[in-house]
């Protein structure tokens, strides 16, 4: 099930909370079947919690969609808050091109 997104565009710099977990924005996640997860600049607007994209998915699902149905989820690796930037010219934060 894809999740319909918000035009909420907001920086990856505050920790995201689900289920009383706290989950760091910058870090991506493994799922229990090892698909890898990150986390988009977008809010899901069906349950309000972060988008986040998976290494195997051209589509997007919520924090929340991803804990329910694939968690529970394992820190696989941390990206700098540094190495973000913000594309004016697509009103998004994007890894700078060191990252991409």
């Amino acid at each position: 099930m894809t999740t319909q997104r918000h035009d909420i565009l907001r920086p990856l710099t505050d920790p995201a909370t689900f289920a009383g977990i706290t989950y760091d924005l910058n870090s991506s996640y493994t799922d229990r079947d090892g698909t890898v997860w990150s986390f988009e600049d977008t809010i899901s607007s069906e349950d309000g919690t972060w988008d986040m994209r998976g290494s195997d998915h051209c589509y997007v699902e919520s924090l929340a969609e991803v804990v329910l149905n694939w968690g529970p989820l394992r820190l696989h690796g941390t990206r700098s808050p540094s190495s973000l930037f913000y594309r004016h010219d697509q009103n998004k934060w994007r890894p700078s091109a060191a990252e991409s």
